[in-house]
Order: structure tokens, then sequence, then C-alpha cells
């Protein structure tokens, strides 16, 4: 059985998952070095499905940023990368379909 430590790190995980998720997404493009083809998006979208699913997310549920969410932040996530933009922070809004500007 877990300890309290073990409940206590996973707690800040779902506090602060849309970081994590886009973490998790810049660490898939990071190891795996994809080549940028069509799909790449889609791709990402899945990655971070996956990775909200290892963390107890039950997305089947509609738990946690819907698709709409994800296919944002990927397409954002994808920009960056495309533009080799690696010095720029990625800013992570409360909601990542809010116009920018």
């Amino acid at each position: 059985m877990p300890d309290e430590a073990w409940f206590k790190r996973y707690e800040i995980y779902r506090q602060q998952f849309m970081i994590e998720l886009v973490a998790a997404a810049w660490r898939f493009l990071a190891v795996t070095k994809p080549e940028n083809t069509r799909g790449l998006q889609a791709l990402l979208v899945k990655v971070m499905e996956g990775y909200l699913k290892a963390q107890g997310v039950r997305v089947a549920n509609k738990e946690g940023p819907s698709e709409e969410v994800r296919k944002e932040l990927a397409r954002r996530i994808l920009v960056q990368w495309e533009e080799k933009n690696l010095s720029a922070r990625i800013l992570v809004p409360s909601n990542p379909r809010a116009p920018k500007g």
C-alpha cells in the first residue's frame, strides 16, 4: 500500500496537471525526435491522453482537459517546436482556447 507521501505527490500532480501535461508532450518530442509529418498533432494529443490515463485521470469519463483543449495545446507546442524556439517559455493559460493578444 502506498504511504502518505505517495498520495501527497499524486495530489500535487493532479493540481498542476496542465503543466505536467505540457511537460509530458515536450518530453515525447525530445525523446522520440519525430519527423514533422502529417498526423503529428494527432499523435501528440494521443500521447497527452496516455499521460492523463497513467496519472489516473479517467479521460473516457470526461475528466481532465477535453480533446479540444489537448488539440489546442498540441498545436501551440508544435508551432514553438517547429520554429525551434526553445528559449521562450511555454505559457499554459487557464483557458488554452482563449484568443491571443
